[in-house]
């Protein structure tokens, strides 16, 4: 997919990073492929969150699930409308960036099919109701582009020099008690999780409703299953829960995007290394024994008559 018109070429915001803001209603090239982010229902919930915090009104914005084909292959997609504008995320050589499209134009060029409409507060209820953003319809979940398709086209020693190359890709340990992990995405990134036994307040909890400081904040919580697991120690329960966080935010470089046709890194932009998602993870974990202790303070010591 190519841009058409470059009306403005960076806008600030403040979430945290530029997004480059494209209005697709013409018929001039620029020069860079915009790609799939392959988290487009994470990127389109994150805006309206965003969004959120900064105080904005969420009035007209509508989040939208479909089904739209690519070279013959069909998949699941989200983006966003408002009034007669259309909003999209994709990768513009490393960095995430937000293109902004006149809706009919939009809907004419990629024809989505057996659209779901939803609102913000629908969307928090979809978001509450499964733990996930999405999507939310079984429809929509068969036909998911998921991320690890990624892999087979941006091998490892395709991403480019850097410290990616050097580290390792999954990393297991323990702090405070509690088992740390760290699994590097399939866009390069590293993603941290800290489990918590049974009895601990955050076991079961959705990552949204549990308020830590760490990177991003958290984006991630469920039981062992697929990478996000590990071996218990003996006697320590099988009912781990994890809960994580990822850096692949606004900012965050995506190694495996760094390719070598010389996609440029932009300005501002910064990779979370092995080291700072070390210290990230710890502190989850210093922050989950924090929550451990104050809820034994909560028990009532049992009195003897």
């Amino acid at each position: 997919m190519r841009p058409r018109d470059l009306s403005y070429v960076c806008q600030q915001t403040s979430v945290e990073a530029c997004h480059l803001m494209y209005d697709l209603g013409k018929p001039t090239e620029v020069g860079f492929d915009l790609l799939p982010t392959k988290t487009c229902f994470d990127d389109c919930m994150e805006w309206l969150e965003a969004e959120a915090k900064r105080g904005e009104p969420l009035d007209g914005w509508l989040l939208c699930h479909g089904l739209m084909d690519h070279d013959g292959q069909e998949y699941s997609h989200a983006w966003l409308e408002r009034g007669d504008k259309a909003f999209d995320f994709h990768l513009l050589g490393t960095a995430k960036v937000m293109s902004q499209w006149k809706l009919e134009d939009y809907l004419d060029e990629h024809k989505p099919r057996g659209v779901t409409r939803y609102t913000p507060i629908a969307a928090v209820e979809e978001n509450l109701r499964t733990g996930h953003f999405g999507p939310w319809k079984e429809e929509y979940r068969k036909w998911c582009r998921r991320m690890t398709d990624l892999s087979e086209k941006y091998q490892k020693e395709a991403w480019g020099p850097g410290p990616w190359q050097d580290e390792a890709d999954r990393c297991e340990w323990r702090y405070d008690g509690f088992p740390c992990l760290i699994v590097r995405g399939s866009v390069g990134a590293l993603c941290g999780y800290v489990a918590v036994p049974p009895g601990h307040p955050w076991h079961g909890a959705h990552c949204d409703s549990v308020d830590v400081a760490v990177h991003g904040g958290l984006t991630y919580s469920g039981r062992c299953g697929g990478n996000i697991c590990h071996e218990p120690m003996p006697g320590e329960s099988h009912d781990a829960y994890w809960l994580g966080f990822d850096c692949a935010h606004f900012g965050d470089v995506l190694p495996a995007l760094a390719r070598v046709d010389g996609r440029p890194f932009f300005d501002g932009m910064t990779y979370k290394d092995m080291r700072f998602v070390i210290v990230e993870v710890e502190k989850l974990a210093r922050q989950a024994k924090t929550a451990a202790d104050n809820a034994s303070k909560l028990v009532a010591p049992r009195v003897e008559l």
